[in-house]
């Protein structure tokens, strides 16, 4: 019996540090926000049919202040895969995007990779980045409405 419990504890701990293995951290640094009022959103999307105004279906939003122009956030164990996030600038802090009535963004934002669309917001293949090590990091540029 004793000979069975020893390599059933080493299996199990094999098993609980492969499966630890599988997440990994997202760090995002902002740069460019043109005041430090209001708050910074970043939402984090692993699907093309969410990204990137489906917040409801988000895998992870993180807030954050602004200082000297820039922010930072750091999402942790998340799951290796493929992701996208938007970064919004809620200056005035109303809790949403403010468009001018034309569609236009009023406040400032940005997506990962620095991705852009040519009329509207990137596909999420654009904006698209894997999480397939224990951390990796995007330096981001606002976009100024």
């Amino acid at each position: 019996m004793k000979r069975l419990v020893l390599p059933a504890i080493l299996i199990a701990v094999m098993y609980s540090f492969a499966w630890a293995a599988e997440t990994g951290n997202i760090s995002v640094k902002m740069d460019g926000f043109p005041s430090g009022l209001g708050r910074v959103s970043v939402v984090l999307y692993d699907s093309a049919k969410a990204f990137p105004k489906k917040s409801g279906q988000a895998v992870k939003i993180l807030r954050t202040g602004i200082k000297n122009g820039m922010a930072y956030v750091t999402f942790k164990g998340i799951p290796y895969g493929e992701y996208a996030f938007v970064v919004l600038h809620d200056a005035n802090a109303n809790k949403k995007m403010d468009y001018d009535t034309i569609g236009r963004p009023k406040e400032a934002y940005a997506f990962s990779n620095n991705a852009s669309g040519i009329v509207g917001a990137p596909s999420f293949s654009k904006a698209k980045f894997k999480l397939d090590k224990p951390s990796v990091s995007q330096s981001i540029d606002m976009i100024q409405p």
